[in-house]
């Protein structure tokens, strides 16, 4: 399950039909946990 401050990896973007990312979470092992759609407004950019 996802929480507030957890770090992805942007797999893929769209822009059709709507501005999306793929984005794959993984744990401290590195092993993916969850991978997801999001539009832009939904994430936050880590630097």
């Amino acid at each position: 399950k996802l929480k507030k401050g957890d770090i992805g990896t942007v797999l893929e973007c769209f822009q059709k039909p709507d501005e999306a990312y793929l984005i794959e979470f993984s744990d401290s092992d590195g092993e993916a946990t969850c991978t997801e759609f999001f539009k832009p407004n939904e994430l936050e950019k880590a630097i």
